[in-house]
């Protein structure tokens, strides 16, 4: 597996210099795989190819950095990947678009489907919102709107969506819940999603370990306000 940027699909045990990753501005590792965004906007990846997860057309593994074609003509501000399942990915345009690729499983891509999508595809029922902020889970992702507000979809286990209920989506659904409003950052993480608002912190999905914050280690299926937000 190509893990790295370095021309071989061999294990490095120190640290070492790589003249490619000089052009990056930002660096996300994903499962098995390497994203690097430029100061142009552009987007490069190398790794594992499985499901399509690097974005170019097909499952081959890449030991060397390549610029993804399809997001070519687009200023990309954010990208966001998968760090577990079969890997999937987001990428947010500065004009507020979302693109996403990899595996389509439990509807997690936004295009209606639970097909893969081997290079970056669209998301149209997003047309008419503005994001800035996207955020990729293990079989779920989010993305925030500029009105505050906050679109999931994908996998429904343990309530990560936020949505009340067991049932996928695999189309970008709006939270709507009580007090949930003007939302400024959002995290996914396995099977839990925290998001904070004003003055207050949001957390819904899987409670084991005590992860949501909110005094007890029980799935949550809406969002609760943290015991903590006040700190």
């Amino acid at each position: 597996m190509c893990f790295v940027a370095v021309g071989q699909c061999i294990n490095i045990w120190s640290p070492i210099k790589i003249p490619n990753f000089k052009i990056a501005q930002r660096i996300v590792c994903g499962q098995n795989c390497t994203f690097v965004l430029t100061s142009q906007g552009t987007v490069l990846s190398c790794g594992e190819g499985n499901y399509g997860r690097l974005g170019h057309g097909h499952s081959d593994s890449l030991p060397n950095l390549t610029m993804i074609s399809a997001l070519q003509g687009f200023v990309i501000t954010q990208v966001s990947t998968s760090v577990g399942s079969d890997g999937h990915s987001l990428a947010l345009t500065e004009t507020g678009e979302v693109f996403s690729w990899g595996d389509g499983d439990f509807g997690k891509l936004g295009h209606g489907n639970n097909e893969r999508q081997r290079k970056p595809k669209l998301i149209e029922s997003l047309y008419d919102v503005v994001v800035v902020q996207v955020a990729c889970g293990h079989k779920h992702s989010a993305v925030l709107s500029q009105d505050g507000e906050v679109y999931v979809f994908g996998s429904a286990e343990h309530g990560k969506l936020g949505l009340g209920g067991y049932i996928n989506k695999k189309r970008p659904t709006k939270i709507v819940h009580k007090g949930f409003l003007n939302i400024k950052y959002i995290a996914c993480g396995q099977n839990h999603t925290i998001c904070i608002g004003e003055n207050v912190v949001w957390a819904f999905g899987e409670g084991e370990g005590g992860k949501l914050g909110i005094g007890s280690k029980t799935d949550v299926y809406v969002p609760q306000v943290s015991i903590c937000h006040n700190l």
